[in-house]
């Protein structure tokens, strides 16, 4: 999985290119080019549904079983 600092890049890039109206972002050596601004808005939205994902604290569950005879 790709780190939360990462995916914030990601975004970020996104959203620029979005508001100066390029439809392409390079990210490493893949580039993605988007059909609309209704994609692109799309992509936005799942970086940020992942980076909130991410960021979220684990929640960890404990369960303690304790076995009796019925009496």
């Amino acid at each position: 999985m790709t780190d939360v600092e990462t995916l914030r890049e990601w975004r970020d890039k996104l959203i620029d290119n979005r508001a100066s109206g390029v439809r392409e972002a390079r990210f490493g050596d893949e580039s993605v080019s988007y059909k609309s601004d209704e994609e692109m808005a799309m992509a936005i939205r799942d970086l940020e549904r992942r980076i909130a994902n991410a960021a979220r604290p684990k929640v960890v569950r404990t369960v303690y079983v304790n076995p009796s005879r019925g009496t």
